[in-house]
């Protein structure tokens, strides 16, 4: 009974059925190999315990190998447990360490959520409660992709999951919000061997970011792109050794090379060979580290050599970490605006009508030439020149016949000229020749003769007329100390003139007394503007005599300059001035003016100038105005005398070169009454035919003529002439100067009407003594016959006469 007792013992030690057998002990409810008690595992089964007899050994031996085996394999299921449990919290820490980043989804075979990570916690704004135990198409997936997406996260139906995983796919997952979340999933199966159960694990990251900064990537190369082919300027990529990577439509049509060829090309293949050096420098500047863009104007080749003037911007590109990619350029294709620049620069330094250098030009190339070194010896010469008048061409021939005429001009300038010189334009019909390295005076003097000589001969114009024109010339001569561009182009001018006032086709070298005089014009015109301004301007008057009665008949105005620092001013000394600056006009108003005025006052004061006419000298300038006319209305409206009174005396060159206009102004004042006279008769180039139809009523013999009356019988002859033509026409004839008796003698003979001089007293400031001149004849021995002469009033000499007056 004692071994059967223990035999039981033993078993149920072994299955775990029984309390140990030794110390009283209350009893414990059975529990089997497998179970824990607060967490604690079972220890191994005890030994039996052998008692007694041989007949139990055996057994005992037995038991207690079974205890061994025992032991062993719940120490290996404690090993296996430990394991999975680590496991377990391996898998856990896995999917807490994906974190925010990697979402992990691990779903059963019938495709439900059996595990949720905080990342798609995160990403959904669901918890893990909320979605263990559903499906993916369920909760995330947009109802577009339900059917190809939801197998691949094991949901029957579908397809197999073997057939349909692993497989990397990118799906579109709905939030809590509805916002979409592109995901990139990487889903593969584990297979539980054990139980046979298929999970699929699902490992995603959010990839939405990323796609919208693709997008935007793509969208700005896009952009990128079109903006490049399709920009109004030419725009490259070039390589580090500046070789085209990438060329647009408008850099193929700027240089006329299709996209082919370029791409085999450098950039300094198709630079002009004189921008070569600048293009290559441009580009090592760059890749030695220049940060700022380049640009250049240089010029490019097309396929036929075509030069095309380009604007080139160059700007490095580089990556985030500074290293160098390549370059962009942009070649703004600038030929139409450097073609426009050009046209501008000649129009704005060239005469258009000639093309010859205008005054700009000239300065800017004679200053040039002046701050030079020159050759020993050598100097700069400069020929001022004129043609002679050319207002005649453009009046008689018109304005397109006098165009092409300085266009001859021109050509023949440029024809007589050696090939280091230079021609402008510098006015009207005023030309310059800037000489370089000349080796005397003579050079120049020589150089003008050829200029003249080729402008003088006959220009054809029009085809058919043929004009011949004269030219003046001026000369000057530098370098100086003290000589500029603008000095010496005066010193010139200066010469020309003096050469236009010896007459046509003269030539003058400039000498320090023609500045002197230069600056005496300058005093004297400074005096007239100062004269009219504060009065200094005064009339004196000479007798016009009767040949016959020695009556006073008329008296000639005479204007003088009494001026506070220069004395008492002749005409002669300053009516060219007056008539180069302009002031003639006003002075000539005042005069016409004053003499009226004073007529006047003498008429009424009776003082024996009750019948007495004066004359007023009237330049070619008041003529070739129109208000000359008004003028005199005014004059005779204000001093309130008859218009027969008053009688007006014009130069023969005056009324030569008077227009249609002029001529009908002085018909006008012919037709108020006013007598028209022309003064120095003979000194001119008066066409009888002409004279005959000129609106005059007298005419004045030069005193040249009137001086050799006694001592030289041809200018008796010529005295003798102009009366008698005076008469043939119905003019009244004047002789001027009359100095001695015996000259009146001769005149009276010839039956010159009116006589004015030196023998009939000095010119006075106040009113003429009408009895002076036969008073003074009676000294000499010559009485008048008769009584007073019946001639009406006869005008006298004029503004311009001689300064001995």
């Amino acid at each position: 009974m004692s071994v059967h007792r223990s035999i039981v013992k033993a078993l149920q030690r072994l299955t775990g059925t029984a309390a140990t057998p030794t110390g009283p002990a209350h009893p414990e409810p059975a529990r089997t190999s497998t179970q824990e008690h607060a967490g604690r595992p079972l220890g191994p089964p005890a030994a039996a315990e052998i008692t007694s007899g041989s007949e139990l050994s055996e057994l005992a031996a037995s038991l207690n190998a079974v205890t061994q085996h025992v032991r062993a394999r719940a120490q290996e299921q404690r090993r296996v447990r430990d394991m999975i449990a680590a496991e377990r919290d391996l898998v856990d820490s896995v999917l807490e360490i994906a974190g925010s980043h990697i979402l992990v989804v691990i779903l059963d075979q019938d495709g439900r959520v059996i595990q949720f990570n905080q990342a798609c916690e995160s990403t959904t704004g669901f918890s893990r409660a909320e979605v263990e135990g559903r499906r993916i198409s369920e909760l995330f997936l947009l109802p577009a992709e339900t059917g190809p997406v939801a197998a691949a996260f094991g949901e029957p139906g579908m397809s197999p999951p073997e057939s349909a995983l692993p497989r990397s796919f990118v799906c579109t997952w709905l939030d809590r919000a509805g916002r979409h979340h592109h995901i990139a999933w990487s889903n593969a199966t584990v297979l539980d061997r054990p139980t046979g159960n298929t999970y699929v694990i699902a490992t995603g990251q959010d990839i939405t970011d990323r796609l919208i900064a693709e997008a935007e990537l793509h969208e700005a190369r896009e952009r990128f792109r079109l903006a490049f082919d399709n920009a109004p300027i030419g725009m490259c990529l070039l390589s580090l050794e500046g070789r085209f990577l990438q060329v647009n439509r408008a850099l193929e049509g700027s240089l006329d090379r299709p996209e082919a060829q370029l791409l085999n090309l450098n950039i300094a293949d198709v630079a002009h060979p004189g921008d070569v050096q600048a293009v290559r420098h441009t580009i090592s500047t760059m890749r030695a580290g220049q940060s700022y863009a380049s640009h250049d104007e240089v010029r490019f080749l097309g396929a036929d050599d075509r030069v095309a003037w380009a604007q080139m911007s160059v700007s490095a590109v580089h990556r985030d970490n500074g290293e160098l990619l390549y370059y962009l350029a942009q070649v703004h294709d600038i030929t139409a605006r450097r073609a426009a620049e050009e046209r501008l620069a000649q129009q704005a330094l060239h005469d258009p009508l000639t093309g010859l250098p205008n005054r700009a030009a000239l300065m800017a190339r004679l200053q040039q030439e002046l701050g030079r070194e020159h050759r020993p010896g050598s100097l700069t010469g400069l020929l001022y020149a004129d043609l002679d008048g050319f207002t005649m061409v453009n009046d008689s021939l018109g304005q397109t016949a006098g165009d092409e005429v300085l266009r001859e001009v021109a050509r023949r300038l440029q024809a007589s000229i050696g090939p280091s010189d230079t021609v402008a334009r510098v006015g009207s019909d005023e030309f310059v020749v800037l000489c370089r390295e000349v080796p005397g005076q003579s050079h120049l003097l020589d150089l003008a003769r050829r200029v003249s000589d080729a402008v003088s001969a006959p220009i054809i114009v029009g085809g058919q007329r043929e004009s011949v024109i004269s030219i003046s010339t001026g000369i000057a001569f530098g370098p100086s100390d003290d000589l500029d561009a603008d000095r010496l182009v005066r010193n010139a001018n200066i010469a020309l003139c003096q050469a236009k006032a010896g007459g046509r086709g003269g030539c003058r070298l400039y000498d320090e007394s023609l500045g002197q005089y230069v600056i005496d014009r300058a005093r004297i015109e400074q005096a007239l503007r100062q004269g009219l301004r504060d009065g200094h301007f005064v009339l004196q008057f000479e007798p016009i005599v009767d040949v016959t009665t020695h009556q006073v008949v008329a008296v000639e105005a005479l204007v003088r300059l009494n001026h506070p620092q220069l004395g008492l001013l002749m005409p002669g000394a300053f009516i060219e001035i007056a008539e180069d600056s302009g002031l003639i006009a006003p002075i000539g108003a005042w005069v016409l003016q004053q003499a009226c005025r004073l007529l006047a006052d003498w008429r009424g004061a009776d003082v024996g100038c009750g019948r007495l006419g004066i004359t007023v000298n009237v330049s070619a300038r008041q003529v070739a105005r129109p208000d000359l006319a008004d003028t005199v209305a005014q004059a005779l409206a204000q001093s309130g005398i008859p218009p027969r009174c008053l009688s007006l005396e014009l130069t023969e060159s005056a009324l030569m070169e008077a227009d249609v206009s002029a001529l009908r102004m002085l018909e006008r004042i012919r037709d108020m009454g006013v007598r028209l006279g022309i003064d120095d008769f003979g000194t001119g180039y008066s066409s009888l035919l002409y004279l005959k139809r000129l609106p005059v009523s007298f005419i004045k013999i030069d005193r040249s003529f009137v001086s050799g009356l006694v001592p030289d019988p041809t200018d008796r002859e010529i005295v003798t002439a102009v009366i008698r033509l005076g008469r043939a026409l119905g003019l009244v004839t004047i002789a001027e100067g009359v100095e001695s008796p015996e000259q009146l003698d001769i005149l009276k003979d010839l039956d010159c009407e009116l006589a004015q001089g030196y023998l009939f007293g000095p010119s006075t400031s106040g009113a003429p003594n009408v009895a002076q001149p036969r008073k003074i004849l009676l000294d000499h021995g010559r009485r008048a016959p008769g009584a007073d002469s019946a001639i009406a009033p006869r005008p006298g000499t004029g503004l311009g006469g001689q300064a001995a007056r």
